[in-house]
């Protein structure tokens, strides 16, 4: 199940919830996790952030329609300790994986792109 994400109380929830499965990894992605959000709601469509439900509890996947009109989600990899972008209609591939050591500027230099 999927919710829209249209309100700042439901992207809150999602994104305490991240930073809480991320507080667990060695690799502390928690300050790219807080530069990923802010990346997807700079380039996402209004009205088109998702987020997935499972058994009642936020997952690990937001999914969202970028500015130039192509589908994405972000995912916590809990495997790796992660966090992974990746196109909706690529079979889900990987198309960024951001971790503690990825720069800001990298973040950036990413989004625009998007």
């Amino acid at each position: 199940m999927t919710i829209r994400a249209n309100d700042l109380e439901t992207l809150h929830d999602f994104a305490f919830s991240a930073m809480a499965r991320a507080a667990h990894n060695a690799l502390e992605v928690r300050p790219i996790a807080l530069a990923i959000l802010g990346g997807i709601m700079w380039r996402a469509e209004p009205d088109s952030i998702t987020i997935k439900y499972n058994e009642g509890k936020l997952a690990n996947e937001l999914m969202w329609t970028s500015i130039t009109d192509k589908e994405y989600s972000c995912r916590y990899n809990d495997q790796s300790g992660s966090l992974e972008i990746r196109g909706q209609k690529n079979n889900g591939v990987p198309l960024y994986v951001f971790t503690a050591a990825t720069s800001l500027k990298d973040v950036e230099q990413i989004f625009s792109a998007l």
